[in-house]
């Protein structure tokens, strides 16, 4: 049995592999977004002299696994029992990344000091007016 585990293993990787490669972005996107939410969180806290706990560090470990087997058990739902007629996965893909970059955001607030995330909006709202007129 262990000689044909490790003969097929390759093929049995590759062939994973492969389903799931329509969704490599968006795994790859959302763990970024929640490393990088971590990183950034951890000097906001620093700044703001807060005491840094391995206990809430485990709890973007968990985050991390969370979503991205929410995001893959959604994509199979949507491919094989949906057959793709709802964009599940984009939609909890989407939810996901939306939260972290809302919280990425203002953990740079509270590095910067100003409001960073309200002058993007007010930016990218003066752009959209320009282009209207």
């Amino acid at each position: 049995m262990k000689a044909f585990i490790l003969k097929h293993s390759e093929a049995l990787l590759i062939s994973t592999l492969a389903v799931f490669a329509p969704i490599k972005a968006m795994i790859i996107v959302a763990a970024l977004l929640i490393v990088l939410d971590f990183i950034v969180g951890i000097i906001a806290a620093r700044k703001r002299g807060e005491e840094i706990k391995s206990s809430k560090m485990g709890t973007t470990v968990s985050k991390l696994l969370i979503a991205e087997t929410a995001i893959i058990m959604c994509y199979l739902v949507q491919h094989y029992l949906l057959s793709d007629s709802f964009a599940l996965v984009n939609i909890v893909a989407g939810i996901i990344g939306t939260k972290e970059l809302y919280s990425l955001m203002e953990s740079l607030n509270s590095i910067s000091g100003g409001k960073m995330f309200t002058e993007i909006l007010t930016k990218l709202s003066s752009i959209h007016t320009k282009k209207d007129e």
